[in-house]
């Protein structure tokens, strides 16, 4: 969870590089603990940089029926300075998407369905963790009232590539596809996936430390496998 929240700050600084004003959206799961990760890290960035990049953190959810990661992760983010605010921002320059993850089996109802609709209909761009929320990960069956993307939209896949970000409405929900295989080495004993589907084909976030990261992650965006 540690490493793929840092991918998705990393990948956020890269695709929203001037951004003052920030929506973090997690969910009660393991996805939203990435989220939580990634929100963490993108306020120890604006101490460490001096900037004044605003950061909501929003929490969809009871915060004491966490799993055990997201429930450390929501500690560690409330000590470094964050809070959890009760209703996503008005404006918001970029958004992260932490909602649900590849574990959704039947669609969001109350306020889980409720700030998943504001996801969906943003004016703003959107990076969705893993899979977009609500996307099956296998068929590209969308749970929930659908709509068509607004703004740009962006997928950081994490240890495999989804089929269901390729077929159905995945290719539109997904957008542009980066991925992450958090060190993890491929499984020599699984077939290889189809050729769409190789990460070779796929833009990747470099790992953290790597010089001169955000401009090279700036320009691989014209390799990445859009909807």
């Amino acid at each position: 969870m540690a490493q793929a929240g840092r991918a998705v700050a990393s990948l956020t600084e890269a695709l929203a590089p001037h951004a003052q004003s920030l929506w973090v959206a997690c969910g009660p799961g393991n996805n939203g603990g990435d989220g939580l990760v990634a929100a963490t890290a993108l306020h120890n960035n604006n101490q460490q940089r001096g900037l004044t990049r605003r950061i909501h953190l929003t929490l969809t959810g009871d915060p004491g029926h966490l799993p055990p990661d997201a429930s450390n992760a929501l500690r560690n983010a409330l000590d470094c300075g964050l809070t959890l605010s009760a209703q996503p921002p008005d404006q918001y320059d970029f958004a992260i998407d932490a909602l649900l993850g590849i574990g959704a089996s039947r669609e969001p109802e109350g306020p889980l369905a409720k700030v998943l609709s504001q996801l969906r209909t943003s004016p703003s761009p959107v990076l969705a963790v893993d899979v977009p929320s609500g996307l099956m990960a296998d068929t590209g069956a969308l749970l929930g009232d659908e709509a068509p993307p607004v703004a740009a939209r962006y997928t950081l896949s994490l240890l495999t590539l989804k089929p269901g970000l390729f077929t159905c409405h995945g290719r539109d929900a997904a957008g542009d596809i980066w991925f992450h295989d958090l060190g993890q080495r491929p499984d020599e004993t699984v077939p290889p996936p189809p050729s769409f589907m190789r990460p070779s084909l796929v833009p990747r976030v470099p790992p953290e430390g790597t010089p001169h990261t955000r401009a090279a992650m700036a320009t691989s965006l014209s390799l990445a496998v859009r909807g």
